[in-house]
């Protein structure tokens, strides 16, 4: 190792103990994949070989993704080149390429770790990896199909480093800080100078790192957002499907959403009481939806006494409706 590279792999692991260290728990999978992929990168026999699973880490040609070569592959011989989806996200261009890669993978993982725990932390980087290359070789297909140049489509690239899982974790973690709107105001990010909504972040700085930086795989790092945008369209939908309860609460007035404890399904709710929310008289809505909405400067809500009165009240009405229908038959 060259004394350019030891200064900044010891400028690379300062940076990332600093960080680290602040934090009041250790974060076993950023650790993990932090050594993994600065092993990779500074380890082994110099720059010359390093094995895994018969495949040398060192050697770039033989383990970027190359959409022609995995769509070849699989269309002839219907083999998966797994290790051309999988490894290149431990595989850097240089020093600089990983300097970056792995600062960034720090702060996300700060973020996103503590959040989501460790084990859907984990599970969400490997999917990540598999869905943000798995789209790369897609699109990059696709386009190619559909006559788009070489150069645009990315059909004969050779693409490694961890940029479109970050990307993805970037997506992910914009739009989870994006949703708390509790100070009342709209989160926003710095990218190159600029401010704007987090919200769009990802995709402002997809554009402009494609501008400034002609080496960048565009279509690699739009393939991570894609895959952040696919794993929050999932698991929103897996948690509405999951969530077989409706938390309520009962008060005199009305059946409402509340915080509280207790589970209760649709056939658990009184009858009577729900027949009560339904149908009270039109010059009350306006104070049942003021009550619904937590307004005190509306109508003030029906107490029991009132809904008791309009029960007994319902109930003398309809005796004497079906007592004038008998006596028209």
């Amino acid at each position: 190792m060259s004394r350019q590279n030891r200064h900044l792999l010891m400028a690379l692991l300062i940076q990332i103990y600093s960080q680290l260290s602040s934090q009041p728990k250790i974060l076993p999978v950023t650790i993990v994949f932090l050594f993994l992929n600065i092993y990779v990168h500074f380890g082994g026999d110099g720059y010359s070989t390093m094995e895994f699973l018969g495949h040398n880490l060192k050697s770039i040609k033989d383990n970027c993704i190359r959409p022609d070569l995995i769509i070849r592959a699989f269309s002839y011989r219907s083999e998966v080149l797994l290790h051309r989806i999988i490894l290149p996200a431990f595989i850097h261009v240089d020093d600089i390429h990983l300097y970056y890669n792995m600062l960034s993978f720090t702060w996300k993982g700060i973020q996103l770790e503590p959040r989501l725990g460790s084990e859907r932390f984990l599970l969400l980087i490997v999917y990540s990896i598999f869905s943000a290359h798995t789209l790369f070789v897609l699109i990059a297909w696709s386009l190619d199909a559909l006559g788009v140049e070489e150069e645009v489509s990315g059909m004969y690239t050779c693409a490694v480093g961890f940029s479109a899982v970050l990307f993805s974790l970037k997506y992910i973690l914009n739009q989870m800080t994006s949703s708390d709107t509790s100070n009342g105001s709209i989160p926003t990010s710095r990218v190159y100078g600029m401010e704007v909504s987090l919200k769009y972040a990802c995709w402002v700085e997809l554009v402009v790192i494609s501008l400034i930086t002609p080496n960048a795989s565009f279509i690699g790092h739009l393939s991570g957002i894609l895959a952040g945008m696919i794993y929050l369209k999932c698991t929103s939908y897996f948690n509405q499907v999951s969530n077989t309860g409706t938390r309520y609460t009962y008060t005199s007035a009305f059946l409402g959403r509340s915080s509280s404890t207790s589970q209760v399904s649709s056939n658990d709710i009184p009858i009577q009481e729900d027949e009560d929310l339904l149908y009270c008289e039109e010059d009350n809505q306006d104070a049942y939806l003021s009550s619904r909405s937590g307004n005190s400067n509306g109508p003030t809500p029906l107490t029991s006494e009132e809904l008791r009165q309009q029960r007994i009240k319902r109930f003398e009405d309809t005796k004497k409706t079906n007592r004038k229908t008998k006596i028209g038959i």
